[in-house]
């Protein structure tokens, strides 16, 4: 009996021996929350616990060997069982006074490391920062670019990338929210070093001041001549931008279809002054050749006497006033030639008459008066004009002589009148373009000095 007693003893402390051991169940915390973080251990209880950890892991693991058992795929966080490198995984067993703060809750992270973001010290929000602390503001722990609630590190500040507390913004503007939204015409959001959003870049047309990607800003001037465009690109209408506008005249190569004769500048080449006003120092009033002619002479008079009654008519062929200062007439007569300077300002207007008169007692109102210093032949004479030119030389202007009848008409009481359909430099030298005025003027004498003249049949 006693031999049956001590088989079943020892059969009985053989079976206890071969039940492998159990993981010790951890100790719930009065808290379940998980968090990332790094523990904060300043004394050896962590380790140690691990260490047992460690050895009971080893302890197993040869209690597993001895019995031939394969191992599993290695530690799993978040399997319940403190295994490999784990602090935990799961519920703890530490508290945040086993190490060292003073209060406050432990848990274990997403990657089984000891949590003790929850712990707090008694010395945090004393506003002095002491061992284990990394900021301490005091009171204000917690707020807005202030230190967290455990020291551990600043709270929410400008700088962080995510618009909090009074922020307006944070490393960039809003999405959404432009210079535009914002009530600008245009330019570029930002946000300054405070976090507020920074409207140096944007851009009103019209408010006087240039700004952002703006050129120019003349305010309620914009889109006027010689300032500013409506949107505040680029300059608007100005003299230089080669296009008349606003009160020029011209601008650059742009002259408005005008030339020296259309602006009353005589004849040449008309440009434009960089101050888009005419430049006419290229024009010249002086007649070219075959400018002016000659159109009408009363060489011979019935009614006046000769010396009160001749004149000669002269004509502008062109669409431009000329002017006859400084032209000289020459008229060539048996006894030699004759001639006078024009001393005065004598204008011809574009396609209109000028009447030169021997005397002041001629019976109309003549344009200049030569007194004589030439005398028209009854017979044969010329009539011939000279005038400056814009080169220096001197040229003539028209010629005409009549030969006694022979070609040209040799009235008496009347004058020689060119046909007003031959009104040309080259058919005023033919007498058959020629004949006898019809018309009578002043005292009885027939003629047209300074109007159109009689048709010939």
């Amino acid at each position: 009996m006693r031999i049956e007693t001590l088989t079943i003893a020892l059969l009985a402390t053989l079976a206890i021996a071969c039940v492998p051991p159990q993981n010790k169940t951890p100790k719930k915390q009065s808290s379940s929350s998980v968090t990332n973080g790094a523990p904060h251990m300043p004394d050896d209880r962590l380790s140690n616990n691990a260490a047992a950890n460690n050895s009971s892991a080893n302890n197993e693991s040869n209690n597993i060997s001895s019995n031939n058992m394969t191992t599993g795929p290695g530690p799993v966080c978040g399997d319940g069982v403190v295994e490999g490198d784990e602090s935990c995984d799961g519920e703890l067993d530490v508290t945040c006074e086993d190490l060292g703060f003073d209060g406050g809750f432990t848990a274990c992270s997403s990657t089984c490391a000891v949590d003790t973001t929850g712990c707090t010290r008694a010395s945090c929000g004393d506003g002095i920062v002491q061992e284990g602390e990394v900021c301490d503001d005091g009171p204000d722990n917690g707020g807005y670019d202030a230190c967290s609630l455990n020291c551990s590190g600043l709270d929410e500040y400008c700088g962080d990338g995510v618009v909090n507390g009074p922020e307006a913004c944070d490393g960039g503007p809003p999405v959404g929210t432009t210079c535009r939204t914002l009530g600008f015409d245009g330019g570029t959001l930002g946000c300054s070093a405070g976090c507020g959003l920074d409207t140096s870049s944007c851009t009103t047309c019209g408010d006087g001041v240039v700004e952002g990607s703006e050129i120019c800003d003349d305010g309620a001037l914009n889109g006027t001549y010689g300032n500013c465009n409506a949107i505040c690109t680029a300059l608007g209408a100005t003299c230089g931008d080669g296009v008349r506008n606003g009160p020029e005249p011209c601008d650059g190569a742009d002259l408005g279809g005008q030339s020296c004769g259309s602006i009353d500048a005589g004849r040449g080449t008309l440009s434009c002054t960089s101050s888009c006003v005419f430049d006419t120092s290229a024009c010249s009033l002086a007649p070219a050749v075959g400018n002016v002619i000659v159109t009408e002479v009363m060489q011979n008079p019935a009614v006046s006497l000769d010396a009160d009654g001749e004149y000669f008519e002269l004509y502008n062929t062109t669409s431009g006033r000329l002017e006859l200062q400084h032209c000289t007439v020459q008229s060539s007569t048996v006894s030699g030639p004759e001639s006078f300077v024009i001393t005065s300002p004598v204008s011809i207007p574009a396609g209109g008459y000028v009447v030169f008169a021997r005397s002041s007692k001629a019976p109309f109102a003549a344009d200049y008066v030569y007194n004589g210093k030439i005398n028209l032949n009854n017979s044969t004479d010329d009539l011939s004009l000279w005038c400056p030119q814009p080169d220096g030389t001197n040229a003539e202007i028209d010629h005409v002589g009549y030969d006694d009848g022979l070609t040209f008409p040799n009235p008496e009481g009347a004058s020689m009148s060119l046909d007003p359909s031959r009104m040309t430099a080259t058919q005023n030298d033919l007498g058959s373009n020629w004949c006898e005025s019809t018309t009578p003027f002043g005292v009885g004498d027939l003629g047209t000095p300074g109007a159109p003249n009689d048709p010939c049949f």
